[in-house]
């Protein structure tokens, strides 16, 4: 998921670096050339003797980059090239993957949540990280129990990228089921992104109990959409929550009950949406 894409999602539901600096001498200068002295010739013997953890690193062989400074970028956050950036931080990541430390540690101290989704998503564009059951492990602890309601959200985010979430499935039920600020964004993270996790059956059975019985109409509209039942959705097309209703019409699939919704909808953005959505079904190829 590219960052534009993922600003809008963490805005909508909870409404966010890397300095690629390669090795070498700090100072630039070259390594100083050995000189040409009798004990010098023996310790370099000596070196030469050694098993291979205990012999010096080679004049030739780079040092390791030092951390990334990746507050300072974050500083200029504002002017920064914000794809441009989420491309070099992601390739330093790829090469280097104990990058995600440093990258952490600000996200545990950042409080701007399009900063706290951008440090997330670097970290979760990494397969080995997002699918990490110790990584996993770190941000559900966030969503668990962070004081900041947006890092909570944006930890969540970072697990909904993973394409397996085996470490944590039952900790984020528990999000989901229990009453709090964050039980959509669970339900999202356990649904994870299109084509990235089979279906799950736990999740279905948690989304229609959700529907059918859940107070909050925003909840109820993401459990219909996470469910996918057109059956279910056809009966929630007359619900007296617009935001109910709409989710309704993006996965109900029978025309008359769509129609007779059209007929009773005054709201102009819900009629809109039913009119695109039986103009969407009127093209879709029929099945045999």
């Amino acid at each position: 998921m590219r960052f534009s894409g993922l600003i809008l999602l963490a805005a909508a539901l909870a409404g966010a670096f890397l300095l690629g600096v390669r090795g070498g001498d700090p100072t630039g200068k070259p390594p100083a050339k050995p000189r040409s002295h009798p004990v010098a010739a023996v310790l370099q013997a000596v070196a030469e003797e050694a098993p291979a953890p205990l012999r010096a690193r080679a004049p030739e062989e780079p040092a390791p980059p030092p951390p990334p400074d990746v507050r300072a970028r974050l500083l200029k956050f504002e002017g920064e090239d914000i794809g441009g950036l989420e491309e070099e931080l992601e390739a330093r990541l790829s090469e280097d993957p104990a990058c995600a430390e440093a990258l952490f540690s600000v996200f545990k101290g950042e409080t701007d949540p399009v900063k706290l989704s951008f440090l997330q998503n670097v970290i979760a564009s990494n397969p080995l990280l997002r699918n990490s059951a110790e990584w996993q492990d770190r941000f559900v602890k966030v969503a668990e129990a962070d004081p900041l309601l947006g890092r909570r959200a944006a930890a969540l985010l970072f697990v909904q990228q993973a394409e397996t979430i085996r470490p944590v499935r039952d900790r984020l039920f528990a999000l989901a089921e229990t009453p709090g600020e964050v039980r959509d964004l669970a339900l999202v993270a356990l649904k994870g992104l299109p084509g990235r996790r089979l279906p799950d059956a736990r999740l279905l059975e948690l989304a229609g109990r959700l529907a059918e019985g859940e107070r909050d109409p925003l909840l109820r509209g993401l459990a219909l959409r996470i469910e996918g039942n057109p059956q279910r959705a056809a009966r929630f097309l007359a619900d007296p929550d617009r935001t109910v209703r709409m989710q309704a019409a993006l996965v109900a699939e029978a025309r008359p009950a769509l129609e007779a919704a059209l007929k009773a909808e005054e709201d102009p953005e819900a009629r809109e949406l039913l009119e695109r959505r039986l103009a969407d079904l009127s093209q879709a190829p029929r099945s045999e």
